[in-house]
């Protein structure tokens, strides 16, 4: 008895010694490794006090349990040895059922103080994404990172291309078939709803797979929808899509990923235009500085390379190619070009390349040759196949309008005549200020946020648009969502938007920034310095 004793005192010691000690090293780093949502210290509290009781519990059932095998193996003319036993299961039983009763209480206890991060305190009573700054949080992981049509889109044309980029390299075998067919088992494009004969349409199609294995384009055999109907698709990826590795993309707790889009029920005649392009017409650039444009809608992201789009530095007559690589982002409308010279690090550690100091560079985006009308009801925009130069993802050629876009017309006049230029000149200087991070909204712990509500995240700089994905911003549950951004361009800054599924009612949301997002010199964000934060930034 003096041994059960003990235990008890001890087990009492600790439970009030050891959260005192935890919190000398900070609550936020402790809470969220014993698993509390919040860093509550309230709920910090309770959740050792329940693994204390737990194990208090445990250890109680062990002593009862010794003290049953001794009274069955005790002499029955023992006249010590029996009643010592009754004594030990007594008071074991008795310690068991007390720490199992202190886990009930404080189990209770727990659900009801975290209740209240999701109680309802507006319209419609669900808390809002809560940004979090810090680099210790990490983003769900999600297995797509682009997808276009994107999430409940509209006016989709019936002509165009889908377009999906995962986040891991997919065998090849396991989505299309040796005709180049794509495998329904894999990827399965339906109507949302049954048709007059009850059923849904699916679609046959055939695609095709980056060399990266991150990229395929889905091309449907016949035009989707109806002629001038609006008609809901539904597109499933399964869990029979296999890694270039041969282990399955989806894990056993997500078999799959689906959204819906509306087609318009009218082709796609309009040829894409650019949009907006860095470095500005005639402007003079730090040397660091990366070159990127944006479309009018999304383009093929086939077509993105230097066969497409050059960049070359010299006087027109004598210009000479700049090695670099481009890469395609933001819903397929942003193109990133960045040279292949580097020339140090950034405030994170992560590489910066530069363009030659003092030059000027023409960078020129090629449009496509058209494939001609063989009568009045063809497109007259539509590119030749295979594609020698930009178009979208209907397949219509480029209106570039030639220098800065200045005789753009609304049609697509085919390869060289409508090709897209422009020129700039380069600083012996570097841009090294790091962005930061201007508002989010909803605000930090806001409240009665519309569970459709976007999170807008505004930046303190113009940022690298193909740099703000579902791997360097998002949220740290398991949610469905995808980034568009913008430049604004009137104050030097760039939104990011967050667009998402429908949040659960009464839950919290947490947002997280990640350093890989950059600005348009290649400068990393700090993921401690936003709204309300201070912070140390140090140069390597």
């Amino acid at each position: 008895m003096r041994v059960m004793r003990s235990l008890i005192s001890i087990l009492c010691v600790g439970a009030l010694m050891l959260p005192a000690a935890v919190f000398a090293e900070g609550v936020g780093a402790f809470a969220s490794f014993i698993g509390v949502g919040y860093p509550d210290t309230r709920l910090v509290v309770i959740r050792i006090l329940q693994i204390i009781w737990i194990f208090a519990s445990v250890g109680a059932l062990g002593f009862l349990v010794y003290g049953f095998v001794l009274y069955r193996q005790a002499d029955p003319e023992d006249l010590e040895e029996g009643p010592h036993a009754k004594r030990m299961m007594f008071y074991g039983g008795i310690a068991f059922g007390a720490s199992v009763l202190l886990v009930i209480i404080l189990t209770v206890v727990y659900v009801v103080i975290a209740g209240g991060y999701g109680r309802p305190s507006g319209t419609d009573g669900e808390k809002p994404p809560t940004p979090y700054l810090g680099g210790g949080m990490s983003i769900a992981t999600s297995k797509v990172k682009d997808h276009y049509p994107a999430r409940n889109e509209q006016n989709v044309p019936r002509d165009a291309s889908i377009l999906i980029t995962f986040a891991d390299a997919i065998d090849k075998d396991s989505i299309l078939d040796s005709a180049n067919g794509i495998k329904k088992e894999s990827i399965i494009i339906r109507r949302t709803v049954a048709g007059a004969f009850g059923d849904y349409g699916v679609i046959r199609s055939t695609g095709v797979l980056s060399v990266d294995g991150l990229t395929v384009k889905i091309v449907p055999s016949t035009l989707l929808g109806e002629a001038d109907k609006k008609i809901s698709y539904t597109i499933a990826l399964t869990d029979a899509l296999k890694k270039k590795d041969g282990t399955p993309l989806f894990g056993t707790s997500d078999s799959g990923y689906v959204w819906q889009f509306e087609v318009s029920g009218l082709i796609d005649t309009t040829p894409p235009t650019v949009e907006s392009y860095l470095p500005g017409a005639q402007s003079v650039s730090p040397i660091n500085a990366i070159v990127q444009v944006t479309f009018s809608e999304p383009i093929d992201p086939f077509v993105v390379g230097s066969q497409y789009m050059d960049v070359s530095s010299g006087l027109p007559g004598s210009l000479t190619a700049v090695a670099g690589t481009w890469s395609v982002g933001n819903g397929y409308r942003t193109i990133t070009y960045v040279t292949s010279k580097a020339c140090g690090v950034n405030q994170c550690g992560s590489p910066v390349f530069c363009l030659p100091a003092k030059s000027q560079f023409t960078v020129r985006l090629k449009a496509a040759p058209l494939k001609g009308q063989s009568s009045a009801q063809d497109n007259p925009n539509k590119a030749a196949f295979p594609y020698a130069g930009i178009v979208d993802a209907a397949g219509n050629s480029l209106d570039g309008g030639g220098v800065n876009g200045a005789a753009r017309n609304g049609k697509s006049d085919g390869a060289e005549k409508d090709d897209f230029y422009w020129n700039f000149t380069s600083s012996s200087e570097k841009e090294t200020t790091a962005p930061t991070i201007v508002s989010i909204q909803p605000g930090r712990d806001g409240a009665g946020v519309n569970v459709n509500a976007p999170v807008d995240v505004l930046f303190s700089k113009l940022m690298d648009l193909t740099s703000l994905t579902v791997s360097s911003i998002g949220f740290t549950q398991e949610l469905n969502y995808w980034v568009s951004s913008s430049h604004l361009f009137a104050d030097r800054q760039t939104r990011a938007r967050l667009n998402h599924e429908p949040f659960k009612a009464q839950s919290t949301y947490t947002t997280v920034v990640k350093s890989p997002v950059t600005d348009i010199y290649q400068n990393c964000y700090n993921p401690c310095n936003g709204p309300g934060v201070s912070y140390s930034l140090e140069k390597p």
